[in-house]
């Protein structure tokens, strides 16, 4: 069982970091903010025991490895970037939930076939540079580095430009790319951006990938899911998106138990 304590502690750090007067989170791409997130989730996974990597464009992964070293990694996550006075579940809520699988499977003390990835993309949200999913768009080679010349944000920064303020170099796009066949899928925690799951009273649901989504992206490369947790309302990209501590801990064990039955099928 997922422990809901360190969850709910985890998204609260999170949230503090870009916190707004309304009480939302503001982390915008290849931004300050977007990086002092990521610092923090790379000592969480260090401390989780994962190889933690940067990637040339602003990605940060940790791999868990496996018994069996020539199969293909189980990649899990999300985003840590935000909306302007966006909320603090979208996104963060997939990265948080993937690391506590890294430390359920450690605490277990279970081996997987596969390494397992938990990948933060770096850009997901479109607010900045009118452009959603960049980070997975990258990897997946949907991105020419010319775009990331032509694309600009409200004061006319590009996201090369962006990428180079915080210590990345956007002419190394191809190092960050990742070969399909290393990729034996991935899921994607998320909170429901509609009122289906909490009309209907349920905790999760599980479906393919959806649009607007890191998911969506990677489904063009590898297999995909998301497994979806009602947001009261159905908000989303807003300081009052909600989701209840029962709920999260229930899709974070759905996750659990979905990347171990993964780890047997494929």
């Amino acid at each position: 069982m997922a422990d809901s304590k360190r969850i709910q502690d985890n998204l609260k750090a999170l949230a503090a970091i870009g916190v707004t007067p309304e009480g939302g989170v503001t982390r915008l791409a290849w931004s300050g903010l977007e990086r002092e997130a990521h610092r923090l989730a790379t000592r969480w996974m260090e401390e989780a025991s994962l190889k933690v990597t940067s990637d040339a464009i602003g990605n940060t992964y940790g791999r868990r490895e496996g018994s069996d070293p020539g199969l293909p990694t189980i990649m899990i996550g999300s985003h840590l970037d935000t909306v302007n006075n966006g909320g603090n579940l979208d996104g963060t809520l997939g990265m948080v939930g993937g690391l506590e699988v890294i430390r359920e499977l450690n605490a277990k003390g279970v081996t997987t076939r596969h390494p397992i990835t938990l990948m933060i993309f770096a850009a997901e949200e479109a607010v900045r540079f009118a452009d959603t999913c960049m980070g997975s768009k990258l990897i997946t080679g949907a991105v020419k580095r010319e775009l990331l010349d032509q694309l600009k944000d409200a004061q006319g920064v590009s996201p090369a430009e962006a990428m180079r303020s915080v210590g990345f170099d956007p002419d190394r796009i191809e190092e960050a790319r990742w070969d399909a066949a290393s990729i034996a899928g991935y899921l994607e925690l998320h909170i429901e951006q509609s009122t289906v799951l909490e009309k209907l009273g349920y905790s999760h649901n599980m479906m393919p990938s959806a649009a607007g989504h890191d998911a969506r992206i990677m489904s063009f490369v590898t297999r995909t899911g998301m497994i979806f947790v009602p947001s009261k309302g159905g908000v989303s990209h807003n300081p009052k998106e909600y989701t209840a501590p029962e709920d999260i801990l229930a899709g974070v064990n759905v996750l659990v138990g979905t990347v171990q039955g993964l780890d047997l099928a494929l």
